[in-house]
């Protein structure tokens, strides 16, 4: 889904709720963040600056169909999950199903 699934996905969402609150802890450096979490600046997603402008938020954690048969918990916040392409998910943002199929060649 993203090249953050380790730090921005877990099976369970008080996990992922302690891990992302931890990211936006001020009292840790954001060195410390990018070696705690293996998390670096990115395109659009700079650690310092993504940390300065936002804080945890409950409504972006979201259950999350990670595979087949795979549920879990995703932090939904533009840039912090890596190439989120908004333009496809806004539908799935609220109450909505889909089926991705690969196409074989």
């Amino acid at each position: 889904m993203t090249g953050r699934d380790q730090f921005a996905s877990d099976f369970s969402k008080q996990d992922l709720e302690t891990r992302i609150r931890n990211f936006y802890d001020k009292s840790k450096t954001d060195e410390q963040i990018k070696q705690e979490y293996k998390v670096d600046s990115y395109r659009r997603f700079d650690v310092h600056t993504f940390r300065e402008q936002y804080d945890f938020n409950s409504s972006c954690v979201k259950p999350s169909l990670f595979r087949p048969f795979d549920t879990r918990y995703v932090y939904y916040q533009q840039y912090l999950v890596q190439e989120w392409q908004y333009r496809v998910m806004k539908n799935m943002m609220s109450e909505n199903k889909a089926l991705i199929i690969g196409r074989q060649w």
